[in-house]
């Protein structure tokens, strides 16, 4: 008989490489990454999440209409310019975001839409207190961005149509990909997100 298989998996980041289903975009850079004490960490380098070439990136395919990932962070921006966390992403012009940031010198958690040459932080709070894990959550309708502090379960600040991020609309290249990101914004840094783990939880495995 055929064996059930569950599609939802949590990366510890506590091998010496990253699984295979891990993806970079272009060519990987070796600078903007490392795996070291069961962590992955991404240096705040390189441009941001509208500019193909450099980023300090590492996705995994979106597999499923209805899911969930999650990521624990653990970051403090040293100026506006650096930014972490998550993407829903299906191309420069067409992604989904969850990040810690400095405005207006306060650390903060922003969710960012940007669809085309409209780009729009549409939702941002005080960063809250304790573990925090960045989170987004998809179904065919929308993809829901928001946190978890702890054990807790997950807030959401906003919500983005899964629609502009289809090929119909934002163009073909890969599909939808779930990635970790960090950037210095075009400026340089030596800052760094540090991901303990990462995890995709699939919400109907019949989907």
């Amino acid at each position: 008989p055929v064996e059930d298989q569950s599609w939802s998996t949590r990366d510890d980041f506590d091998e010496e490489k990253l699984p295979l289903h891990w993806n970079f975009l272009c060519n990987p850079v070796a600078d903007n990454w490392s795996l070291a004490n069961s962590h992955l960490k991404l240096a705040c380098v390189g441009p941001d999440l509208n500019t193909m070439e450099g980023q300090s990136w590492v996705g995994r395919r979106q597999q499923h209409f209805n899911f969930r990932i999650s990521a624990r962070i653990d970051f403090t921006p040293h100026n506006d310019f650096e930014e972490a966390g998550l993407t829903a992403f299906q191309n420069i012009h067409h992604h989904y975001d969850v990040g810690v940031a400095n405005r207006n010198r306060e650390v903060r958690l922003i969710v960012r839409r940007t669809i085309g040459t409209l780009s729009a932080e549409v939702a941002t709070i005080a960063l809250p207190q304790g573990p925090l894990a960045l989170v987004i959550e998809g179904d065919e309708a929308d993809y829901s961005l928001g946190y978890a502090v702890g054990n807790s379960a997950p807030v959401f600040l906003a919500k983005g149509e899964t629609r502009y991020l289809s090929t119909e609309v934002g163009g073909r290249f890969t599909g939808v990909y779930l990635a970790m990101y960090a950037t210095g914004s075009g400026h340089s840094s030596d800052n760094a997100a540090t991901f303990d783990w990462f995890e995709y939880e699939v919400l109907d495995e019949q989907a």
